[in-house]
C-alpha cells in the first residue's frame, strides 16, 4: 500500500440511541469489541465503544483493508494482524469518538472541554505547561488550554506505545504558533502533532512519526455507515 497522509476520522453517537441502530452497530463489529461493550455498564460508554470500532471499520474498508484481525503487542497497543502497513489509533469522550489511522505509528485523543482544577495541571504537567495554563487567560481560556496539553501529551504517549509508563511530566510539549513540538527522551525519532476541530466543546490531538496529515477531520455519520446493515 502506498504512504498515505494520517486521517482522522470523527462522529457522533447519539444515533446509537436508536436500538436499530445500537443493534446494527454490535453485530458489524468484531466478537471482542462485543465482549468489551457488554462489560460496560453505562449505556453512553457502551455506545462510545461501539462506535469507536465502527470509526475504525468504516476508515480500513475505505483503504480497501479487508478482514480484520486485532493481535496486541508490547503494553497491549493493538495493531493489524497481516496488515502491517497500516497503523491506528482509537479515542472517545463525552459523545464524540475518534479514529486515527496511518501507514505509520500513530497516536490520537479526544477530550471533551471542562473544569479542570489548576493543581491538576500542576502535579501532571512540567512547570512550563503549567505556567502556560494559569497565564492562558480567563478561565474559559485556561479550561482549553489545560485540555490542549492533556489531548496533545496523552497522543504522544500513545503513539510510543508507553502508556502510563511514561509519566505526563517526563516530556515537555511546546505548542508554538504554527508548529508543536516535544522535547522527550523516550527515543531518537521525531514526532509531529496536528490538532483538530471534531467538535464543538473538543479538543482532539493527533501525533505521527510523518509530518503528512490530512488538513480536516472526516466527519463520520455512523447511520450512513450503518445504513446497510438496517
Amino acid at each position: 500500500m502506498n504512504r498515505f497522509p494520517v486521517r482522522i476520522y470523527a462522529a457522533d453517537v447519539n444515533p446509537l440511541r436508536d436500538e436499530a441502530l445500537f443493534s446494527a452497530a454490535y453485530e458489524k463489529v468484531t466478537e471482542e469489541r462485543r465482549k468489551k461493550t457488554d462489560r460496560i455498564h453505562a449505556e453512553g460508554g457502551k455506545r462510545l465503544s461501539l462506535g469507536v470500532e465502527l470509526l475504525l471499520l468504516h476508515g480500513l474498508s475505505e483503504l480497501g483493508a479487508g478482514d480484520v484481525r486485532f493481535r496486541y503487542g508490547e503494553n497491549g497497543k493493538p495493531y493489524l494482524d497481516g496488515a502491517e502497513e497500516l497503523y491506528f489509533n482509537l479515542s472517545h469522550s463525552g459523545e464524540t469518538a475518534v479514529c486515527a489511522i496511518a501507514p505509520c505509528e500513530v497516536g490520537c485523543d479526544v477530550e471533551r472541554i471542562r473544569t479542570r482544577e489548576l493543581a491538576v495541571a500542576r502535579r501532571f504537567f512540567t512547570p512550563e505547561e503549567y505556567e502556560a495554563v494559569v497565564s492562558a487567560g480567563d478561565d474559559e481560556a485556561r479550561r482549553k488550554m489545560f485540555c490542549r496539553f492533556w489531548t496533545l501529551k496523552e497522543s504522544f504517549l500513545k503513539v510510543t506505545g508507553r502508556g502510563l509508563q511514561l509519566g505526563l511530566d517526563s516530556f515537555r510539549i511546546i505548542p508554538e504558533k504554527g508548529k508543536i513540538s516535544v522535547i522527550q527522551s523516550v527515543d531518537q525519532r521525531t514526532y509531529y502533532f496536528r490538532e483538530y476541530e471534531t467538535a464543538e466543546g473538543y479538543c482532539c490531538a493527533v501525533c505521527a512519526v510523518q509530518d503528512d496529515f490530512e488538513p480536516q477531520v472526516r466527519r463520520t455519520d455512523l447511520r450512513g455507515i450503518l445504513g446497510s446493515e438496517l
